[in-house]
């Protein structure tokens, strides 16, 4: 386990457990501010995603840790977006997924107006 120090500045990264791929959440921060990052990290995500962090300057990504101090790369997930694809860990539908729902339900409601247009002729 890594000790993280208090006057350190680290760059917080938002790490997605379904598969690890991380995004930034902030460049320089300290440990005031990890709970702040925590929050924005759960928040970002609709899939489970946890905040990780590594100093910066000082150190890469492959040198993060789990805010209880476990190494990113002793995730069982780590780096699995890099060899592998699942459709279903995913932050947002896919916008092909949206796109595709709002067309059936517009084929539905063309379906109901003209059910209705025909039905009301005298």
């Amino acid at each position: 386990s890594t000790r993280l120090d208090d006057s350190a500045t680290y760059r917080t990264m938002c790490v997605r457990l379904c598969d690890g791929y991380f995004w930034p959440v902030s460049f320089t921060a300290t440990k005031r501010e990890f709970a702040r990052d925590s929050e924005v990290c759960e928040r970002s995500c609709g899939s489970p995603a946890v905040l990780h962090v590594y100093r910066n300057p000082g150190q890469e990504p492959e040198d993060m840790v789990g805010l209880t101090g476990q190494p990113y790369v002793k995730l069982g997930t780590a780096f699995r977006y890099r060899v592998s694809y699942d459709s279903t860990c995913k932050c947002r539908p896919h916008p092909w997924e949206e796109a595709s729902r709002q067309q059936h339900l517009s084929y539905a409601r063309s379906s109901q107006i003209h059910a209705t247009a025909t039905t009301q002729q005298p």
